[in-house]
């Protein structure tokens, strides 16, 4: 297809100048996007919305419900019901970004996208993604304040197309939910909006984002799946459908022969599909970092027992692979942390800190059985990580150290 000059001049002029208004980049969205799919897309405009709804002044929800009703009928001509509309109200004054598949007085599917806050600043933008203002608390987010960001306008973007692309899902999203709920699945359609926002962008110039994206995907997840399971996220293994940042980091490799600019809409989409399939997390890698994240220890019990005492290759294997999984996700939520956050206790990471066998040997019993050695080190690298995090960096906390530690005491 051929691309709207317009949406473009509005999507990066948004960047640069502060005059440019919220419903002109909503509008630039809806004239790219609304017509490309075979079925309707509405960007719901929240300042005109929020302006219609002063304006009612009224309290009454179904009178607020068909504020948003009168609104995507006037975009795309199709009635939703009052029950679907005063979803959509719940969802802008919730802030949740997402895009619903509806169904409107003919039968026929609309696709409605409740788009992101244009009042989040940029911190409010990145911390929004980690959950911060539901985890501020734990451990891991300890003295520590955002070091690297990404700018608000291309957050805004990267959330806008993610849900766009949710809309132009024929393949995952409509099979998340076969015969009842698979959180597989799920991943895989998160895994498509995801590469295929940012292959979008990426076509438009947007060359240095996925290594920054992917370290808050690996973080936000995380925090995701070990401590926020009730409220939305409960019955469910939301970390692990939200860990992208597999599929997230091949998209430059995978694409380092090709020229995104070159490619049509349908190409973008084709090369969604191919990365989802080859780089979201397979069955045996969903299952590990779902359970590494919430139930650590016992994880580490099943992998040793289905290792070493199982008779079936095939169970072998599969632990094998889970074992492999969730030895490179620690290693990656140690580099995640250590390039997202700073201190705020004013000390320095040094990441180039030489492990001491004679002083840093954490104290343990080493002649215990190697499932509870195993189960010792991880809880003693997570109190490391707390306890030293802005002092000591990456190579402090790489478990082939401790490795050495067992080998010396052994």
């Amino acid at each position: 297809m051929k691309f709207s000059l317009l949406f473009f001049t509005i999507i990066f002029t948004s960047i640069t100048s502060a005059e440019t208004t919220y419903s002109n980049y909503i509008n630039g969205l809806q004239n790219e996007f609304g017509n490309i799919s075979s079925k309707k897309i509405v960007y719901l405009d929240r300042d005109i919305i929020n302006s219609k709804l002063a304006k009612l002044n009224s309290d009454n929800e179904k009178k607020q419900s068909i504020v948003i009703q009168d609104f995507i009928s006037n975009i795309s001509g199709q009635v939703i019901s009052i029950l679907d509309a005063s979803t959509l109200l719940h969802g802008m004054s919730a802030n949740s970004l997402s895009a619903y598949v509806l169904k409107d007085n003919n039968d026929k599917s609309v696709c409605v996208i409740v788009p992101s806050n244009p009042n989040f600043n940029q911190i409010q933008s990145n911390l929004r993604i980690l959950n911060w203002d539901l985890l501020a608390d734990k451990s891991e987010f300890k003295n520590l304040s955002i070091a690297k960001t990404l700018p608000r306008e291309t957050l805004r973007l990267i959330s806008d197309l993610h849900e766009t692309f949710h809309c132009l899902d024929d393949d995952f999203l409509p099979n998340s939910q076969p015969h009842g709920i698979d959180h597989h699945f799920f991943h895989r359609a998160e895994t498509f909006a995801e590469v295929g926002a940012l292959l979008y962008l990426k076509k438009k110039g947007f060359t240095d984002i996925n290594q920054t994206r992917a370290e808050y995907r690996t973080v936000g997840s995380y925090m995701t799946g070990k401590y926020l399971t009730d409220g939305p996220f409960r019955h469910g293994p939301w970390g692990a459908v939200y860990s992208l940042q597999k599929a997230i980091l091949s998209i430059d490799d995978l694409t380092k022969n090709d020229i995104p600019k070159s490619w049509n809409m349908n190409q973008l989409q084709q090369m969604a599909y191919s990365i989802t399939v080859l780089k979201s997390l397979n069955s045996h890698e969903f299952y590990g970092i779902s359970e590494y994240q919430s139930k650590p220890i016992i994880l580490q019990q099943n992998i040793d027992r289905m290792i070493e005492r199982t008779d079936f290759d095939y169970l072998r294997e599969r632990f094998l692979i889970v074992k492999k999984t969730v030895e490179n996700y620690k290693l990656s939520l140690n580099k995640a942390f250590l390039s997202i956050f700073k201190s705020t206790t004013n000390t320095t990471i040094n990441n180039n800190y030489i492990f001491d066998l004679t002083k840093d040997c954490p104290d343990i019993d080493y002649s215990t059985s190697k499932t509870n050695l195993d189960q010792q080190i991880d809880t003693l690298r997570i109190q490391y990580y707390n306890d030293n995090k802005p002092t000591k960096g990456l190579e402090y906390l790489q478990l082939k150290n401790i490795f050495k530690c067992i080998e010396t005491n052994s």
